[in-house]
């Protein structure tokens, strides 16, 4: 049950975390820092461009590069 878990709040390709997972996570922590009185920082990547680089590359080359930018 918990490894079911874990592949749903995880994206196959990269092992990063998932949409659903932050949307929990950020729900949790911006409880938690309202409560304590703490600050949170969230860092948001866009890959842009990303039409141009599926068209020259096709999707090996997206899932190459989102694979090298979450190491």
């Amino acid at each position: 049950e918990t490894q079911v878990k874990e592949l749903q709040l995880s994206d196959s390709l990269t092992s990063l975390r998932n949409n659903r997972y932050m949307s929990e996570f950020l729900q949790s922590e911006l409880s938690q820092c309202s409560r304590y009185d703490n600050k949170l920082s969230i860092l948001v990547i866009e890959v842009d461009q990303a039409k141009e680089l599926l068209k020259s590359h096709g999707q090996s080359g997206i899932d190459s590069l989102l694979t090298q930018l979450s190491v």
